[in-house]
């Protein structure tokens, strides 16, 4: 094997996981847009994005990303203080101006809002239970203000159950890689349990709210990233620089899981088979580390994507409550999440990131 393909631990920092974290958040945005601006030619466009979706790229970067984080310092201050950084101030300038422009909506359209269950939903918003969607703002764009922020509780659920395993595997001495085997398992199990055992029904929907918002079932995509990072010395050199390879498989499993509706191939967007999720792990790893230079020189060390993800639905929102839709509330709302993006990196989520102890890189 080609010396160069031999994997070293200088090399994991080498990636285009900043670029993968742009196209996944966009791909969420544009999907959003296509469907809420109720542009219909694009329709089919949407349809075929689906097969690419973006949070389950997130989760399984995450999972290869936090992991790494967690076993380079395992001082639970630092790493939690990080993933703080990370999270939190973005999002709380986000929801604040979310309030704002609420408050100011109802005002101009003579809408009564009771003003402390608003101070009570920006809190929740803030925190920990974004899901809630009261019905004093059904007024305001398509009735959800936000809800794309479903994955910041589960996110900062992974965060949480990280640590823990670490130390159930040391309490109980089963290998680390058997116990994230086994909860990546279990976790597929509930997924496939709610999307598919359970019929689409009232049922379903109570299932979702108590299961599908926590970390239970998704804990099965972030453990592959975990695996992988923990394998990374034997998968790399399956994967660096063959991504034209894994484009291939990956398009024959979505033709292929187009057809099914097994837990083993089917579904798009987020419902996701288990070998379609592997053939877009193994293209999402083979895109990070294929022409690794490619993210740096596109972006410059930039990442607006968290700000793409957390501010083109409150923007959607404000423009469809003004009774814009179709191609031009698509491209405007598109163009105004951009530039929120690149202000919220450069003015907040950049700032703060600069406050992290170096957990990822340092040696």
């Amino acid at each position: 094997m080609h010396k160069g393909n031999l994997y070293s631990p200088e090399l994991f920092k080498q990636n285009n996981f900043d670029l993968l974290r742009l196209i996944a958040a966009f791909q969420v945005a544009l999907v959003h847009a296509i469907q809420h601006f109720q542009v219909e030619p694009l329709y089919y466009v949407a349809a075929y994005l689906s097969f690419v979706p973006g949070v389950p790229i997130f989760f399984f970067l995450s999972g290869l990303l936090i992991c790494a984080a967690w076993e380079r310092n395992q001082d639970l201050w630092i790493f939690f203080g990080n993933r703080f950084y990370r999270i939190f101030p973005g999002l709380w300038v986000c929801v604040f101006l979310s309030t704002v422009v609420i408050i100011l909506y109802a005002y101009i359209l003579n809408k009564n809002i009771p003003y402390l269950s608003l101070a009570l939903w920006s809190l929740m918003q803030a925190s920990f239970l974004p899901q809630w969607n009261p019905e004093f703002l059904d007024w305001y764009g398509i009735g959800v203000v936000n809800g794309s922020l479903w994955t910041i509780p589960v996110e900062l659920g992974f965060y949480l159950f990280l640590p823990i395993v670490y130390v159930i595997s040391k309490k109980t001495l089963i290998s680390l890689n058997k116990v994230f085997l086994g909860l990546l398992f279990l976790s597929f199990i509930v997924f496939q349990i709610i999307i598919i055992a359970i019929p689409t029904s009232s049922l379903q929907l109570l299932v979702m709210k108590l299961l599908g918002f926590t970390p239970i079932p998704w804990f099965w995509m972030f453990c592959s990233g975990v695996l992988v990072q923990r394998y990374m010395k034997i998968i790399y050199p399956l994967i660096v620089n063959k991504m034209h390879f894994f484009v291939l498989l990956f398009l024959c499993v979505s033709l292929i899981g187009d057809k099914f509706d097994t837990p083993i191939l089917f579904g798009t967007s987020n419902e996701l088979g288990l070998i379609n999720w592997l053939s877009l792990s193994l293209l999402v790893l083979s895109f990070g580390y294929s022409s690794p230079w490619i993210s740096d020189k596109i972006l410059k060390r930039n990442d607006v994507s968290y700000g793409i993800y957390i501010y083109h639905m409150p923007i959607f929102n404000c423009i469809i409550s003004l009774g814009l839709i179709g191609n031009l509330g698509l491209l405007s709302g598109l163009l105004l999440t951009v530039l929120f993006a690149i202000f919220s990196w450069q003015f907040i989520e950049k700032p703060f990131l600069q406050k992290r102890k170096n957990t990822i890189y340092s040696r």
